[in-house]
């Protein structure tokens, strides 16, 4: 997130009464903080004050501020001089006996190394931030030393002695719990094609960041597959069949585990998610540049397509990845290797609720769109967005890509129904339920692309039109 500097006027305050009034610190950085651009956006009344810490560690300064708002947030700070070699940075504090800088600390190892060894730290309000060790792991302080910072999601790689660690952190401290509880349902029940988690920083019941042992990989299943249409020599046919099979049977596997610790989906479980989908179709709608009004005048059959999820009335349900897609999965030695559980960054909701395994087949689905969506994009140079959109929705397209995507949704869904054995009848494969999600899944993709990355937006929108013109 690019940050533009921000110049306070603190005069007469030294360092010291910086910190030892937090008050009136935070009174000229709170409204500050409200003024960036959040991810997702903060809601329109802002956030309050909930808690605050302060940790010291060798020459750093850290300031922990947990905000509450329609979520709760955790932003931790560092305060010092400017580093060198930093040419981001969030506020500077004038002061009498010189310049103070603040800058977001999510991606300073320092922080995390500094709690993890202090072990607790008591908050202004009385309660704690704990470091949770589920493993006999010792970073030490070389891992500082040795520290490879890789920048993906606010994640960290610390490398040192004891070997490769990911920190992984949220803003949102819900999303940041549920990813942990996943974990260690996955592991509970023998899942081990994830990662592997070896400690958590908690405050009260949620968490704020967890540690997991890095997975060695040769890069994303998304890069390999991307490298499979385009430039790979040998049976593209082939090769991706054999890609959507492997994903298939680890998504299932997955599943599986999950399903361990299940609830049965309720009439009103149903309704709610119907709403919320045609909610998600009716904003979609709103936010991008319409087809000759086919998206609006296919509401009815929108609303249609959404009541395929009716089937799920009374079948099992569980907590889902909710934002699986070729990204998240690593090429690892062993196999595919399932990551980042957190679920969508702009859902609401629903991210730590249990909800039908379809909803993670259909995501699946809307990725495998992309992929080749993207390489007709690169083959059609120089055609209109709206042409390959069209010939994409045609079962022959001039590159053959719309059947190899087929092949390639068959063999995915193929390689995850053989993990549940033969004579298995799974109602969240129904095409209509898949459909269903599929649309919804694609709704949500719309609203998102149209909010940060607008030039990406035309390919879900010919998604949710080529899902209504299937079914009926």
């Amino acid at each position: 997130m690019g940050i533009e500097e921000r110049d306070i006027s603190c005069q007469g305050l030294t360092v010291q009464q910086l910190l030892s009034d937090q008050k009136r610190l935070l009174s000229v950085l709170l409204p500050k903080l409200q003024q960036l651009r959040w991810y997702p956006a903060p809601p329109e009344d802002g956030y309050e004050l909930l808690d605050t810490f302060i940790l010291q560690s060798g020459m750093a300064t850290y300031l922990g501020i947990f905000l509450q708002g329609d979520t709760k947030l955790f932003i931790p700070l560092r305060l010092g001089r400017h580093p060198v070699g930093r040419d981001i940075f969030l506020i500077r504090f004038e002061t009498c006996d010189g310049e103070v800088c603040i800058e977001e600390a999510d991606e300073d190892p320092g922080f995390y190394m500094a709690l993890m060894a202090k072990g607790q730290v008591e908050t202004a309000a009385g309660k704690t931030v704990v470091w949770n060790q589920y493993s006999d792991v010792q970073l030490g302080d070389a891992a500082v030393g040795l520290l490879d910072v890789v920048s993906t999601n606010k994640q960290l790689v610390l490398e040192g002695s004891a070997g490769k660690f990911v920190v992984r952190s949220s803003r949102g401290l819900s999303v940041a719990g549920k990813e942990v509880q996943m974990l260690k349902v996955l592991r509970m029940y023998g899942f081990k094609e994830g990662p592997e988690t070896t400690g958590t920083l908690s405050y009260g019941d949620e968490v704020l960041m967890f540690l997991s042992r890095f997975i060695e990989n040769k890069g994303t299943y998304w890069v390999g597959s991307m490298n499979t249409i385009s430039c790979m020599p040998g049976d593209k046919q082939t090769r991706m069949m054999e890609i959507g099979k492997d994903l298939g049977a680890v998504t299932a596997r997955m599943h599986k585990a999950l399903l361990n610790e299940s609830s049965y989906a309720m009439s009103q479980d149903v309704l709610a998610w119907k709403q919320y989908s045609m909610g998600l179709y009716d904003e979609a709608i709103s936010k991008i540049e319409d087809v000759d009004g086919r998206l609006a005048g296919a509401r009815n059959k929108a609303e249609k397509l959404f009541s395929g999820m009716d089937k799920l009335v009374g079948t099992r349900i569980c907590l889902t990845h909710q934002d699986l897609h070729l990204g998240q999965f690593l090429m690892a030695a062993g196999g595919p290797m399932v990551v980042d559980l957190e679920g969508e960054p702009i859902r609401k909701g629903l991210n730590n609720a249990h909800l039908s395994p379809a909803r993670d087949l259909a995501t699946m689905l809307r990725s495998f769109d992309y992929l080749f969506h993207m390489r007709a994009c690169f083959l059609g140079d120089g055609m209109s967005e709206r042409s390959i959109g069209e010939k994409m929705m045609e079962a022959r397209d001039p590159w053959g890509l719309s059947a190899l995507r087929s092949l390639t949704n068959e063999a995915f869904l193929s390689g995850y129904l053989k993990q549940f054995g033969p004579g298995m009848e799974l109602v969240w494969l129904d095409p209509k339920v898949l459909g269903a999600f599929q649309l919804e899944k694609a709704c949500y993709e719309i609203i998102y692309e149209t909010t940060y990355r607008p030039d990406m937006a035309w390919i879900p929108k010919w998604g949710a039109l080529k899902l209504l013109e299937t079914h009926f």
